[in-house]
């Protein structure tokens, strides 16, 4: 591989690219996206909709204290997720009821 990039260097911004997904990988995402401005989410989104997922499936009505102390939030997060709030607030984040 060194032996391509000497005979083909690859010009600056790529390199990030290819060092965190691959020349391959990089060359379609070019081909798919190239020219476009594309955004990129953080992966923080994806992994709180999944643990979001997850505490739906694991829910059975009378576990939200569990589910709470095995996810690090809090009890009313849990209550939110299950009743399908559509924005809940972001776990650790303190609200005015938090203090009543």
């Amino acid at each position: 591989m060194d032996k391509e990039k000497d005979e083909f260097p690859l010009p600056n911004q790529y390199q990030d690219l290819v060092r965190v997904i691959g020349l391959e990988a990089t060359i379609r995402l070019c081909r798919e996206y190239g020219g476009t401005d594309t955004y990129i989410p953080k992966v923080d989104g994806l992994l709180a909709a999944k643990q979001r997922e997850i505490i739906r499936r694991e829910w059975n009505g009378c576990n939200g204290e569990a589910l709470a102390r095995k996810y690090g939030v809090s009890a009313r997060w849990i209550r939110k997720i299950v009743e399908g709030d559509k924005n809940p607030a972001i776990p650790g984040q303190m609200s005015v009821e938090d203090f009543l």
